[in-house]
């Protein structure tokens, strides 16, 4: 949801300029600015994305340290391949747990993932391989001394950071597609005499709660405020919107009408004035 969110607010400042009528000095000038606004608010929000990540990361080392978490290794005293199940040389007096993780580690890098089914005593323990590969003499370690839902924590703060790196991504991928739009500029070509030229667009982005719809083409190719487009799915038509603004390669637009509400990748027509 904070994905769309942002990206509608991105887009809805692309169009705002739009809406004033200007001298075409006065617009390229003003487009320019737009466009240093636009990619100056991308790169902001790029940098408290990655504030936040950092945050989580020290909460995460926090928690830990906090929980006094103590790194313990041992090693596989007797693996069997066909079941799976090995013995450990970890126990009890290890802080050791029915349910514990181990990393299983050869030559400096982990290679594999068991469960502790059972602790049979200070120094012993067995265990369930769940993840990769292991066999007799290779290393395990494990953090020992869990605080009662830290690992949960520690989990849910994982997956945080890597929503936010997936933002990221896709902020950098907007930063890039704007900065090569600019550099690949051309002057809107002009319809041909003998008739309207056919427009074809795709949905990239519906928002169903304002009934907007915006599409993969603006200015460039002939669209401008008041143009009307039908969407079709699998050849059949579904929706009929309304160009609310344009820029140079986007249009946004308002549905209004539809039988099936539009999705990302439909396509659009306009149709003849």
């Amino acid at each position: 949801m904070r994905c769309v969110l942002l990206a509608f607010l991105l887009v809805g400042f692309a169009f705002a300029q739009e809406q004033k009528k200007e001298p075409p000095q006065q617009q390229k000038n003003q487009g320019k600015q737009d466009s240093k606004a636009e990619n100056e608010a991308l790169k902001e929000e790029i940098k408290r994305l990655k504030g936040e990540i950092k945050a989580l990361k020290e909460e995460n080392s926090a928690l830990k340290k906090a929980a006094g978490l103590k790194k313990v290794s041992g090693c596989i005293t007797v693996f069997e391949q066909k079941k799976g199940i090995g013995v450990v040389n970890l126990g009890s007096a290890a802080g050791l747990k029915g349910g514990e993780i181990l990393d299983v580690m050869r030559e400096g890098k982990r290679v594999g993932k068991m469960r502790v089914v059972t602790v049979f005593d200070e120094n012993v323990s067995n265990a369930k391989l769940i993840e990769g590969e292991a066999k007799t003499g290779d290393d395990v370690v494990v953090w020992v001394r869990r605080l009662p839902g830290l690992e949960q924590r520690l989990a849910a703060l994982e997956r945080q950071v890597a929503a936010l790196q997936k933002q990221i991504e896709r902020l950098v991928e907007v930063l890039s597609g704007l900065k090569l739009s600019r550099e690949k500029k051309e002057k809107t070509p002009k319809s041909p005499e003998g008739g309207e030229k056919p427009v074809v667009a795709s949905v990239t982005m519906v928002v169903p709660r304002d009934d907007v719809v915006v599409l993969d083409v603006g200015r460039e190719n002939g669209v401008k405020k008041g143009d009307i487009f039908e969407v079709y799915r699998e050849g059949k038509p579904i929706a009929k919107l309304v160009i609310q603004a344009a820029i140079d390669k986007m249009s946004r637009a308002l549905i209004l009408e539809k039988t099936l509400l539009p999705r990302r990748g439909d396509r659009a027509v306009r149709m003849k004035r």
